[in-house]
């Protein structure tokens, strides 16, 4: 299966409701999410990544097409901070910024960013290359392009998401899993065997 083949994603938002993106979306979650529980379990806190609203949704008028096909999504990291989730969502690839009352309930928007500068392995809304330029500029990525005084990697580039390596991470970690419970089998069964 392409990075750009289309998949439901295997999380609904908070409402219940299963989304489309692309493999390579979904992988970019799948690593925020498997990286965020770490961070979790490091800290001894309870983090949960909430996706209010994910890709290819055009129903929220204030998002004005940027929600309308790949890569984006509106979030909340429950147990974090809004400053701090934007921040660390950065790390992990993603242009990402809180947006706040009044304009905004709160959220974070966010953007997978593409491996190549405004080249994306699916169509993704209107505005999303604009954004994108705006977060290498430290700007808004709203009308106007104010500047963003916020938190910003040294080098953007280097937080970009490795579909291909994630892929190959997460296929070695299976096969490991998989070798630790027939390794975990077989010493269950020689212990039966020795005892009779």
């Amino acid at each position: 299966m392409a990075q750009s083949d289309l998949v439901w994603y295997s999380k609904p938002n908070i409402y219940g409701r299963k989304f489309r993106c692309s493999k390579r979306t979904a992988a970019h979650l799948d690593r925020t999410r498997y990286r965020l529980q770490k961070l979790a379990q490091k800290r001894k806190k309870s983090y949960e990544l909430r996706i209010i609203q994910g890709s290819f949704n055009s129903s929220v008028a204030a998002s004005a097409g940027t929600h309308d096909f790949d890569a984006c999504l509106d979030v909340q990291i429950v147990g974090m901070g809004w400053f701090e989730s934007q921040k660390w969502l950065r790390k992990e690839g993603w242009a990402a910024w809180v947006r706040e009352p009044p304009t905004f309930s709160y959220h974070i928007h966010m953007i997978s960013l593409p491996k190549y500068k405004l080249r994306w392995v699916y169509k993704v809304g209107q505005w999303v290359p604009g954004q994108v330029e705006d977060y290498y500029d430290h700007r808004s990525g709203l009308v106007g392009s104010a500047p963003d005084y916020t938190w910003h990697p040294d080098s953007i580039r280097r937080t970009i998401f490795n579909y291909t390596l994630w892929i190959s991470v997460t296929a070695t970690r299976r096969q490991i899993n998989n070798l630790s419970k027939k390794l975990s089998d077989a010493r269950k069964k020689l212990q039966r065997l020795l005892s009779k």
